[in-house]
């Protein structure tokens, strides 16, 4: 079956092999269908803060690859998905603590979202 829109939230960073993904979401996505994905940003402040207090990043034993945009942007790009929007998103409240180095750096934010279609 083809799709017109294919929707990855959080589950790219569980998948072993990324490249066998891709290629099936290609396989089922319509010729002008859009593939959407989220995932959880390497350079997450906390993580950040991880490292410094205890040496590593607490990440969950079912991950198997933390991505930066740049590096999703090229595993993308090398599948044959052309990316035609990019946007950070922040979990955290406004109110909350965890906002000011997100309000800062736009880079420490918890997640991305990037939404691509095939490149023909």
């Amino acid at each position: 079956r083809k799709f017109d829109v294919i929707f990855a939230g959080d589950f790219i960073e569980h998948i072993y092999q990324h490249g066998t993904f891709l290629k099936v979401i290609k396989k089922h996505l319509k010729k002008n269908g859009y593939f959407i994905l989220t995932t959880p940003n390497c350079f997450y402040y906390k993580n950040i803060l991880d490292i410094i207090l205890h040496g590593e990043p607490r990440i969950s034993k079912y991950n198997y690859g933390l991505f930066y945009p740049d590096s999703l942007r090229k595993l993308l790009e090398d599948n044959s998905f052309e990316i035609i929007r990019f946007e950070w998103i922040n979990m955290a409240s406004k109110a909350s603590l965890g906002y000011i180095p997100i309000r800062f750096r736009k880079a420490l934010s918890s997640q991305f979202l990037m939404v691509c279609k095939k490149r023909i």
